[in-house]
């Protein structure tokens, strides 16, 4: 009875429009403390966040390059406002995630273009249900100041490090052969990145074909950036894979795991400084740096998934993600890495749009 006096009462009150919503905000707090009920049920129930998620432990292997999202999710403890509690892994090159793969040791992977090609053409169990960014913004050529390369076509002859087989050494395939440079005319041998910046500065080398953080790397030890993948039309994707036995078992995982990469994506697209402190650290660069390579180019996101326009379209086979990984895969087998790269219709089946759909669905938990 006195709740319900409470609330005749308020009848009779006169607010300025602006006071509307403070007023209404305040009457359902009251209620709440009279009632017993907390505000993030509340907000619950206004549909502004989702009642608390059950915290699952997920297994990650990662390598930390073109991952915005995640590091934002990391700062800003996305993870758990989904109810998604993270057991990392850190690598240095993707093709070492594949045996985790294949053992099922690890729940989701993050994957450049050409481990995910190798993975779906010897059919390991796994979807891909996300993607990072398009990461030829963030792959190019650099060269010693002393190598007199000043375009593509002076790389004739010369010697280019790059790891055979990364998205890189496919991206500065499809690059040169956009710009009419013969591969077989380059010098091209295969350094792990670490190894590249050793020659590079030992001068043993004349340039890197390598990617964001180790090109900042190689900046600092005075190399030139002179060719970046996309101006040439190249698109590479980095992938995220889930094993097919952990899409069984939790689909809503699965889901609440993109949900917290999407809100990092759309937080490192508004404010990349919140991750470059997680970036800096786990990568080596500076936060400076950092927030430079997440200016390049945006991070992917759930919309992006969904847009038919977009070269990483989860919705287009013709010319998303499927085609655009395809490619790659024509670059991967003429040269003989991956004779058995699967075709245009395997990679699509791969692609799991419904958990991509259930994502979207899904609001932060309240309380967390």
């Amino acid at each position: 009875m006195r709740i319900y006096a409470a609330v005749q009462s308020t009848k009779n009150w006169r607010f300025p429009r602006r006071a509307v919503t403070l007023r209404a905000a305040v009457l359902g707090a009251a209620l709440a403390a009279m009632c017993g009920v907390s505000s993030s049920a509340l907000a619950a129930a206004k549909g502004e966040c989702h009642p608390a998620y059950k915290m699952t432990t997920v297994k990650v292997i990662y390598q930390p390059s073109g991952l915005s999202s995640y590091f934002y999710a990391n700062a800003a403890n996305l993870w758990q406002k989904f109810g998604v509690k993270i057991d990392p892994v850190k690598i240095e090159a993707g093709q070492s995630e594949l045996g985790a793969l294949a053992n099922g040791s690890i729940d989701f992977a993050f994957l450049g273009g050409p481990p995910t090609l190798t993975a779906i053409g010897h059919k390991l169990p796994v979807k891909i249900i996300f993607s990072t960014n398009n990461v030829s913004h963030l792959e190019g050529l650099v060269v010693r100041p002393s190598s007199k390369i000043g375009n593509l076509h002076d790389l004739i002859g010369k010697t280019v490090a790059s790891p055979t087989g990364s998205s890189a050494w496919v991206g500065m395939h499809l690059t040169l052969a956009h710009a009419g440079v013969p591969i077989d005319k380059v010098h091209v041998i295969n350094l792990s990145p670490a190894a590249t910046l050793a020659a590079f500065t030992a001068g043993s080398i004349d340039a890197a074909w390598i990617w964001d953080t180790w090109i900042k790397r190689l900046e600092s030890v005075g190399g030139k950036l002179i060719a970046v993948e996309h101006q040439y039309g190249v698109a590479e994707p980095n992938t995220w894979v889930v094993s097919d036995s952990f899409m069984k078992k939790h689909p809503d995982v699965v889901a609440r795991f993109i949900a917290a990469l999407n809100a990092g994506a759309e937080g490192a697209n508004k404010d990349p400084k919140v991750a470059a402190k997680q970036y800096s650290e786990l990568t080596g660069v500076t936060a400076a740096q950092a927030v430079n390579i997440m200016k390049v180019e945006p991070t992917f996101t759930i919309s992006d998934a969904l847009n038919s326009a977009s070269r990483l379209s989860f919705v287009n086979a013709k010319s998303g993600l499927a085609n655009t990984l395809a490619i790659s895969g024509d670059v991967l087998k003429q040269a003989g890495i991956l004779p058995g790269a699967p075709s245009r219709e395997e990679i699509s089946n791969a692609i799991d749009l419904n958990a991509v759909k259930a994502a979207r669905k899904l609001s932060p938990g309240c309380g967390s």
